[in-house]
């Protein structure tokens, strides 16, 4: 797995052994790990502005209680800003210089659709939310032969953004069950 993980997506959480995998392939280059929080999450639960008063009017029921909130600064306009108090992994990085936080993000001309807002997102083009994503072009201009596990999602479908036109990338939900199989019929390893 030398040379792995050059970018990864999960659903919800890595396992221990993918971040030490990343970790330890960026001793010496650098690795790139997207996130890619499908569904329940958003931006105002992760990053919460916890001393604004329209944060709480309009969130009643789901806004961060300001004392449990990970502070982390304010932004270009002065707001503070801190992360959900179960994201004391991601404050660390933070804390350490090796995680920048990107707000307000979107394209010209917004449709105010989700569907199509993704699509755009995982294609990084808004003049066409079809064909490859935005790291799946970068995985085709990789030199051949890409290693099969250069990337990997795992989530059981692969998120638009990796798919690429001539890179296959694996989806391996769950990391503790794979094994390579060998031409033979065996795993290796055995």
């Amino acid at each position: 797995m030398q040379g792995g993980v050059a970018a990864f997506t999960f659903g919800v959480a890595a396992p221990s052994f993918l971040c030490d995998l990343a970790g330890a392939q960026s001793a010496t280059g650098r690795s790139l790990v997207v996130l890619y929080l499908s569904g329940g999450n958003d931006a105002l639960s992760t990053l919460v502005p916890y001393n604004d008063p329209a944060y709480y009017s309009r969130r009643p029921n789901v806004a961060v209680p300001a004392g449990r909130v990970l502070q982390i600064g304010t932004d270009a306009g002065g707001t503070a800003l801190g992360l959900h108090p179960n994201l004391i992994g991601l404050k660390s990085i933070f804390d350490a210089g090796r995680l920048a936080i990107i707000q307000r993000t979107g394209y010209t001309n917004s449709s105010r659709s989700h569907f199509r807002g993704t699509d755009i997102w995982s294609t990084a083009n808004p003049a066409s939310s079809r064909g490859p994503g935005w790291l799946g072009r970068y995985l085709d201009t990789l030199p051949s032969p890409v290693d099969p596990l250069s990337v990997w999602n795992t989530a059981s479908r692969l998120p638009h953004t990796l798919q690429a036109n001539t890179v296959g990338v694996p989806s391996i939900p769950n990391p503790t069950n794979y094994a390579f199989a060998s031409p033979t019929g065996g795993v290796e390893g055995e």
